[in-house]
């Protein structure tokens, strides 16, 4: 997957990312994922790490997501829904070196943060949190993406099929949640089945056709455009993650991005 996202430099301009008036370019998404890599390994993030994503769908969720795997790291989507308590089982259960959040999780953390710093380092690096005062072992996404450029480039890590990719939590309905682990391996073999599937639409659409039947979707808006989607599940559930996201970056497509919905 960290191959999938270095190929989509090939889409430079096109637009990427879309949150409010916010336009992200695929350029511009790739020169924030190569500082934000340069800033976790600064921290010790390496292959078979842990980073924590906490935040709404914003950008950043993105951006973080290829930053971490591009080091051979695992992502571990936290549910944004989560209380302080919840959150601190689900930090000290998965065991990220860094979490990555924004100034609602923040707040719902931070009395816990100690507790989980007991034993282990837990580097914070806040998004979208201007106003909150941060302590030593934390900053915010704007001073670390700032301060990446004085820092060494990143030697490319080998990453094998059965590495690692994220980890995305069960609703805990029988009791605490369970961190479900998707491979590489698995991300691609979804990419693939969502491949297979728009070439049996396809063949399905010229059957119909020769056979001078409507073709399955001709009631919808058709022609040429820019693949989009715009997201309105969580990207810390794999609908939002190995289902939208992935495939949009493969074929260099927009993502809407919304604050709630």
């Amino acid at each position: 997957m960290a191959q999938l996202w270095a190929g989509s430099t090939a889409h430079s301009d096109a637009e990427y990312l879309v949150y409010e008036d916010e336009r992200i370019t695929y350029t511009e998404a790739h020169a924030t994922v190569d500082a934000l890599v340069a800033h976790l390994a600064s921290m010790g993030v390496g292959h078979g790490d842990r980073v924590a994503l906490a935040m709404r769908n914003y950008p950043e969720w993105v951006m973080s997501y290829w930053a971490t795997i591009s080091l051979g790291a695992a992502v571990v989507g936290m549910n944004a829904w989560w209380t302080g308590p919840e959150m601190e089982f689900g930090l000290s259960d998965s065991a990220p070196k860094v979490l990555i959040c924004d100034a609602e999780r923040l707040e719902r953390v931070a009395p816990h943060l100690d507790a989980l710093r007991a034993d282990k380092t837990l580097h914070v690096v806040a998004v979208r949190a201007p106003q909150v005062l941060l302590s030593d072992d934390a900053v915010h996404w704007d001073d670390a993406l700032a301060a990446a450029t004085d820092l060494s480039p990143v030697p490319a890590v080998e990453i094998g099929p059965e590495d690692d990719l994220c980890v995305f939590y069960t609703s805990g309905t029988t009791g605490h949640p369970k961190g479900a682990v998707l491979t590489h391996r698995g991300a691609v073999s979804n990419l693939l089945n969502l491949a297979f599937w728009q070439l049996m639409a396809g063949s399905a659409e010229a059957k119909a056709v020769a056979a001078g039947e409507p073709p399955p979707g001709s009631d919808k808006v058709t022609g040429e455009s820019t693949p989009g989607a715009v997201l309105a599940v969580p990207l810390f559930h794999v609908t939002g993650c190995n289902c939208c996201l992935h495939p949009i970056t493969a074929v260099g497509g927009k993502l809407i991005l919304m604050h709630r919905w």
